[in-house]
């Protein structure tokens, strides 16, 4: 045990054990807050969000950034789903069987890739969803939430249900009350679960919010945020941690741009060294001008000297202060800093790899975070108005529970030799360490929808009178 020291003043001196900790007059300007999650948010939540929408519109590396995380999150096709319907038994506690119902999930399938398309989706018939849910996850980033709301009965398709989105903006911040429990527009039950939201109404003449609110359930809004703190009720832009230092990149870049064109503007000056007055050109101002063309020299009057410029820019040091501010923020916004900067300078193949891998690694959480926040409570809420209207033929409201079984399937992403992976997994298959459908499922593929298009094709081909036989795919031509 340590001792207990005293000062001078016979109080006990606190001892710090972590250094990170202590107070020095290399730490005194860390003045660091304390206290719930949403007391940090809410003072910032909105100058975070508008600086990171201006670094949306004029920033190269801010919008790479945002366009990175939708290819990778979310893909060309969106978050899939397979179903895992099964059939009812009595018999059983929770009265399903472990068999697949494949009849009714075709049909669940067909109905929610119907819903999916543009005109069906969302309530202004102007976004698929797969284009929803890249909406969705940039605002869920650069702002620090997004909010869907999801409307029973909408009148327009033929599914009588709709996704509406709306920007966090409509989540006022600052709206507390501690009677009720509504801490930054949300309302929580006494454990803590959001039952319902209050959201800013809008001024139809200016477009902008209000301070009066009404009330929509949780029952009718998704809200996508990346929580950081348990209770913690709206989030922040990801990018909070990368704005300050991209902020001084831009200006450092801008500042060399223009001191490289004074430079390359300005290639010295002229000096009187006497009484004699300038007899050459000048310009309209009066100025003193004198021509520059490759290897000319010039006799300058009486009494007049030239005093050139070495230009210093662009600066030297330019491309390696680039590269550690980039390189500084890549880990903050979850995207590799060579595919994102586009510096493969001095890559081998073994280390791009590794760094593709583990950046990989956290796509899968991230697409794991969208589909528990997003994807699932979307589909749940769906699926309940699909039977209500029967668009599921031969299911009503009473089959909800063995329909309600899902597998969401995120992107997945092929490796620069395809060939050596078809051959990894043919053996991991032939070894019992891996199977079909998991293959297809690590590529973001539904082995059931393979299978039925094989059938299909060969269908096409015995009609035709052609062979179904598959051999082995020739050799690449060439050494290759």
């Amino acid at each position: 045990m340590k001792p207990i020291l005293y000062g001078p003043d016979d109080k006990p001196i606190r001892i710090r054990n972590f250094d990170a900790a202590k107070g020095t007059r290399y730490t005194n300007d860390w003045v660091a807050g304390t206290g719930p999650a949403d007391n940090a948010i809410k003072q910032d939540a909105k100058s975070l969000r508008d600086r990171a929408r201006d670094s949306e519109r004029n920033d190269g590396y801010i919008e790479g950034a945002l366009m990175a995380l939708e290819s990778n999150v979310i893909g060309q096709h969106g978050i899939r789903m397979k179903s895992l319907a099964r059939r009812a038994d009595a018999r059983s506690k929770k009265g399903l069987s472990n068999s697949a119902d494949n009849d009714a999930r075709a049909k669940v399938e067909s109905a929610w890739e119907d819903f999916s398309r543009r005109g069906n989706f969302d309530v202004t018939r102007q976004f698929s969803r797969a284009a929803f849910e890249r909406l969705a996850l940039r605002s869920a980033v650069r702002d620090g939430g997004f909010l869907t709301r999801t409307v029973d009965g909408f009148p327009k398709n033929e599914f009588r249900f709709a996704a509406q989105g709306i920007e966090i903006d409509a989540l006022d911040p600052h709206h507390r009350n501690d009677a009720a429990r509504i801490y930054m527009g949300v309302e929580f039950d006494e454990w803590d679960e959001p039952i319902r939201y209050h959201l800013r109404k809008m001024d139809p003449k200016s477009g902008r919010y209000t301070r009066e609110t009404f009330a929509v359930g949780s029952d009718n809004m998704i809200h996508t945020f990346l929580a950081r703190r348990i209770n913690q009720s709206q989030g922040y832009s990801w990018l909070a941690n990368a704005l300050l230092r991209l902020r001084h990149l831009a200006k450092f870049e801008e500042a060399e741009v223009i001191a490289a064109r004074i430079s390359a503007n300005k290639l010295g000056f002229f000096k009187q060294t006497g009484e004699a007055q300038y007899t050459g050109d000048e310009d309209d101002d009066g100025k003193a001008i004198a021509p520059s063309a490759p290897g000319t020299f010039e006799t300058l009057p009486h009494g007049v000297e030239a005093q050139m410029i070495d230009p210093a820019h662009p600066n030297s040091a330019m491309p390696d202060f680039r590269k550690a501010i980039l390189r500084g923020v890549s880990p903050g916004i979850y995207v590799n800093y060579n595919t994102w900067a586009q510096d493969l300078e001095g890559v081998s193949y073994s280390s791009i790899r590794q760094g593709v891998l583990s950046e990989r690694d956290i796509y899968r959480i991230l697409h794991s975070w969208f589909i528990d926040t997003f994807e699932i409570p979307l589909f749940e809420r769906w699926l309940r108005m699909a039977l209500m209207t029967g668009k599921i033929e031969g299911c009503t409201l009473l089959d909800y529970d063995r329909l309600s079984h899902v597998e969401f399937i995120g992107r997945a992403w092929t490796w620069v030799d395809p060939v050596g992976d078809i051959e990894a997994i043919e053996r991991e298959i032939a070894l019992s360490l891996n199977s079909r459908e998991r293959a297809a499922k690590d590529r973001g593929l539904n082995i059931d929808k393979i299978i039925a298009e094989n059938e299909n094709d060969n269908a096409k081909l015995e009609a035709a009178g052609l062979s179904t036989a598959i051999g082995k795919a020739p050799p690449p031509p060439g050494n290759a």
